[in-house]
C-alpha cells in the first residue's frame, strides 16, 4: 500500500531575535517525522491529488477535520490532540515513546502504536576526537535555555572542560556537525514531567558513540540504562569527571552506539511500512 504524509512544513524563523542572531528550524517534528521519513521511503508528502486510496499519516495536525476514520495521526508532542482524538476513536494513533503510549492508553480508546523517532546520523558517523575536552547541548532556543546552559558551561570550565551549544541549526547536517565536535552531551530539562518528552537528542549522540548526562525523566524510559543520570548541576560535573577516564568512556561508548542502531532511519521506516 502507498503511504502519504501530511504535515505543516518546517521553516526558518527566530522567536528570540534579541538573544539569537541567526534563524533556526521551526516545526522540526513534522520535518523529521513527516518529510524526512516520506523522502527516505519514497512516500508522498503534502500532495494535492492522487492520495485518496493511500494509507495516510497526519503528523501533529492542528485539527482533525480533514482526517478520516482509519487514517493515522502522529501525535508527537501535540498534547492538544488528546481531547480531539477521544471524540474520534476510529482514528488510529502513532506515538513516539512507550511512556507516551502508556499515558494515552487511559485517555483515549483509539488504536495506538509506538514508532520511535529516527536518529539524525544516517551516515553512521562515529566520534573521531582523541582528546576528551568538550561537552555540549543542542535544542530549541529560549532565554531560559541560554541562561541554563551558560551556567552549566561556566561550571564545566571549572574542571577544565569546554562547553558549546547549538541553537540555530537549519538542516540535519548542521546538527551532525555539532555532534562531531563534542565528547559528551548535557540535557538539563530538570524535572520536566511531560509524558511527551523523548530521549531523541541522547539517541542522536549515542549514534556517534557519545554519552549523555541528563536528568532522569519519564519520557526517557525507553532509553533507560543508556544515558548517565544527573539530578543537578553539581552531579553533571561529577559525571563529566568520570568520563575523563578513557576506559570508562569507552565502555559507555560501545554500549550506547549498539543500542542506537535500532533508531537508524533504515530501521524506523520499516515500522511505517508495516502499518495497516
Amino acid at each position: 500500500m502507498n503511504l502519504t504524509f501530511f504535515a505543516r512544513p518546517s521553516f526558518l524563523g527566530n522567536l528570540y531575535p534579541k538573544h539569537f542572531s541567526k534563524p533556526y528550524r521551526m516545526r522540526l517534528g513534522p520535518q523529521i517525522r513527516g518529510k524526512d521519513v516520506a523522502d527516505y521511503i519514497g512516500a508522498k508528502f503534502n500532495p494535492t491529488e492522487g492520495f485518496e486510496h493511500d494509507l495516510i499519516i497526519y503528523v501533529k495536525p492542528r485539527r482533525l477535520n480533514r482526517v478520516r476514520d482509519d487514517d493515522w495521526v502522529d501525535v508527537s508532542d501535540g498534547e492538544w490532540l488528546v481531547d480531539l482524538l477521544a471524540e474520534r476513536p476510529n482514528i488510529k494513533v502513532i506515538v513516539h515513546t512507550q511512556s507516551c503510549h502508556d499515558y494515552l492508553r487511559d485517555k483515549i480508546k483509539n488504536r495506538i502504536v509506538v514508532i520511535p523517532q529516527q536518529h539524525l546520523n544516517w551516515e553512521n558517523a562515529k566520534r573521531t576526537k582523541r582528546k576528551f575536552n568538550t561537552g555540549g547541548y543542542i535544542g530549541s532556543p529560549s532565554p531560559t535555555a541560554l541562561n541554563m546552559y551558560g551556567e552549566i558551561g561556566k561550571r564545566l570550565s571549572e574542571i577544565g572542560l569546554k562547553f558549546i551549544t547549538c541553537f540555530d541549526y537549519q538542516k540535519r547536517e548542521d546538527a551532525v556537525n555539532f555532534y562531531k565536535k563534542i565528547d559528551f552531551l548535557v540535557v538539563g530539562d530538570w524535572k520536566d514531567k511531560s509524558p511527551y518528552k523523548t530521549a531523541t537528542r541522547m539517541i542522536n549522540a549515542a549514534s556517534f558513540g557519545i554519552p549523555s548526562i541528563a536528568y532522569p525523566l519519564i519520557g526517557y524510559k525507553d532509553f533507560e540504562g543508556y544515558y548517565i543520570h544527573a539530578n543537578n548541576n553539581d552531579e553533571i560535573l561529577v559525571e563529566a569527571e568520570k568520563l575523563k577516564n578513557k576506559e570508562t568512556y569507552n565502555i559507555w561508548s560501545k554500549k550506547i552506539v549498539k543500542e542506537a542502531e535500532k533508531y537508524h532511519i533504515s530501521n524506523i521506516t520499516k515500522l511505517y511500512t508495516k502499518l495497516r
